[in-house]
């Protein structure tokens, strides 16, 4: 898969799923948080927004809520 290719020269990267949340997040060395507005399988395809969100109350509710 991409993650395991990703994986084999980057070895930190973590995929965590819920259903507790419809959007997706990326979150960097648990200090940085982007928000993607939609899927990234469909990167590419259509025009779709990734926002930097810089509020570290959010960034660290996030964290707690996917553990």
């Amino acid at each position: 898969t991409d993650i395991k290719k990703f994986n084999s020269e980057y070895p930190t990267l973590k995929i965590k799923y819920t259903n507790i949340f419809h959007d997706r997040f990326i979150i960097i060395d648990n200090k940085e948080l982007y928000h993607l507005g939609a899927s990234l399988k469909d990167l590419g395809k259509k025009i779709f927004g990734i926002t930097k969100i810089e509020d570290n109350e959010y960034l660290n509710n996030l964290i707690e809520r996917i553990r």
